[in-house]
């Protein structure tokens, strides 16, 4: 019962602070569009993409120190074990907070100048990246306590303090654009945000765990090549991740032209944004899964396992049936006309979207069982879609960026990687195909069909009638499939209950102010 209300703590922290960061960065989006130059909003985008590959350069040791804290706690071990974790995993943090540095500087006086960017717009977009260096080598080196704080089981705290500094950031951020800020306004501001989520973790830190902190540790030799083993290989499969799917931007601003990315990116992100809420479950119950399986009881972990699956499955594929129906009219009521960058490119999104939260479920839940094998298959993935890429954007533009994704994962590891989860927990792959992919699969085909009818019921109407027909019918028809396809009868029975609770609850406050 503890765990489970845990992990459900847990998991409304992560959605909601997924939820809260979807809204503000779809709030500020259109304001960035209105009030930046399409040059300088691509390369800012741009400086976003890039500051995803080099944030790798922590070389993974953060989801690796997690999960250790996460295995030591649930083992029951003295305090001085974690302790000893912290002070062998600082010196490399340190490490690579100053390689994160270095590394982006040097990489952006050399990229920058080739954007054909004019002199002025060339020294803004310059400092702005100096700036963001130095945000990224502070986050790359505070990332330990985020560590700690989620390895230690506080997920839901670690979540709300991270929506907070978010939400700081993004507010901030739209206001300076609006009052006439640029790229260096944003840059400062993200790197405050980050100074503040950072102190805000320190203090949390201290209230709930002072013994912690107080004990210095000692760098154990051991402890640090274990750490730097498991760390590399895990930083070999984000390295491929990154060439797979992070690429995109930097192939458009090369071989198209910068003001190309803004429309490619405002498509892009509504799907990826659907894809961060439904892998939300896996990052609020990975943790767990380290600690179950630690505890050895298989069953425990194929129920949380199967479970969580299903559910972000579900999500992910009903959200691309809706965006595949539905999602030209919400990119044009959302960012206006011209700025919807194509039905072939956005069903491109959806299919490969659809694959990556399959694959990054099963991945993060193998991972948590200390599974690090899967650097080949990243690797030999991202190979390929930079090849794949680079023979398709001359003849395709943008759509073939985004095939260039699409055929790499499905060649590599949108097979593998299921496969090579499954066989670590020890599921079979028929309990697969009956408990995950049939419930997602009939979800999602209800869920085209309903959004169809109500777009076909509005299709003389404009862009609001139609997003609102289709998004009610469809969301009505996931609400259903969860219900029927995805929920078993003891997930139904506590859904009743807590409706019911909370109904009490509302007719007693009430009456309350009645009386």
């Amino acid at each position: 019962m503890q765990l489970g209300r845990s992990i459900a703590n847990a998991l409304s922290a992560l959605w909601f602070g997924r939820a809260v960061g979807i809204a503000m960065s779809l709030a500020l989006i259109p304001i960035m569009f209105r009030n930046i130059a399409q040059d300088e909003l691509g390369v800012w985008l741009l400086m976003g993409q890039v500051g995803a590959i080099i944030m790798l350069m922590d070389f993974g040791v953060t989801n690796v120190l997690m999960r250790r804290i996460a295995m030591t706690s649930a083992q029951h071990c003295p305090g001085t074990e974690v302790a000893d974790l912290l002070a062998s995993g600082r010196p490399l943090y340190v490490g690579a907070a100053a390689l994160v540095l270095l590394t982006s500087l040097g990489a952006g006086w050399v990229f920058l100048p080739r954007l054909g960017l004019h002199d002025a717009a060339r020294v803004r977009v310059g400092l702005a990246w100096s700036i963001l260096c130095v945000s990224y080598a502070y986050n790359v080196f505070g990332a330990m306590w985020t560590a700690v704080i989620s390895g230690l089981g506080y997920v839901a705290t670690a979540s709300l303090l991270t929506t907070a500094a978010s939400l700081l950031i993004c507010v901030t951020q739209a206001g300076s654009v609006v009052l006439g800020g640029g790229v260096i306004a944003l840059s400062i501001l993200t790197l405050a945000g980050s100074i503040i989520q950072r102190r805000l973790t320190l203090r949390v830190l201290r209230s709930r765990e002072p013994l912690l902190l107080s004990s210095p540790g000692r760098v154990r030799r051991q402890l640090v090549v274990r750490l730097l083993h498991t760390s590399a290989r895990y930083w070999l499969t984000e390295l491929g991740a990154i060439a797979l799917l992070r690429t995109d931007q930097i192939f458009i601003a090369g071989y198209l032209r910068p003001s190309a990315i803004p429309a490619y990116y405002a498509a892009y992100s509504v799907l990826f944004s659907m894809a961060n809420a439904a892998m939300v479950i896996a990052e609020a119950g990975s943790v767990f899964v380290s600690r179950i399986w630690s505890a050895d009881d298989p069953k425990a972990v194929h129920t949380l396992v199967l479970r969580s699956t299903c559910v972000g499955l579900t999500l992910m594929v009903s959200g691309a049936a809706m965006m595949a129906v539905i999602g030209d009219s919400i990119i044009t009521l959302w960012l206006g006309p011209d700025r919807f960058v194509g039905r072939p490119t956005l069903l491109v999104f959806c299919i490969a979207q659809i694959l990556y939260v399959q694959q990054s479920l099963l991945l993060n839940f193998s991972r948590a069982t200390e599974n690090e094998t899967y650097a080949p298959c990243y690797l030999a993935a991202g190979a390929v879609n930079v090849g794949v890429t680079w023979l398709l954007v001359g003849p395709l533009g943008v759509l073939g960026v985004a095939l260039g994704t699409l055929i790499a994962q499905t060649l590599t590891t949108s097979w593998y990687v299921p496969g090579s989860a499954l066989r670590q927990l020890h599921i079979r792959v028929p309990t697969y195909l009956a408990e995950v992919l049939a419930p997602a699969a009939q979800t999602g085909v209800l869920t085209a069909a309903a959004t169809s009818i109500g777009a076909l019921c509005a299709q003389s109407g404009s862009n609001l009638e139609r997003t609102a027909a289709g998004g009610l019918a469809g969301s009505a028809a996931v609400a259903v499939g969860l219900w029927f396809f995805v929920f078993d009868r003891e997930s139904r029975s506590y859904a009743r209950h807590e409706i019911a609770a909370l109904a009490r609850r509302l007719r007693t406050k009430r009456a309350e102010q009645r009386t």
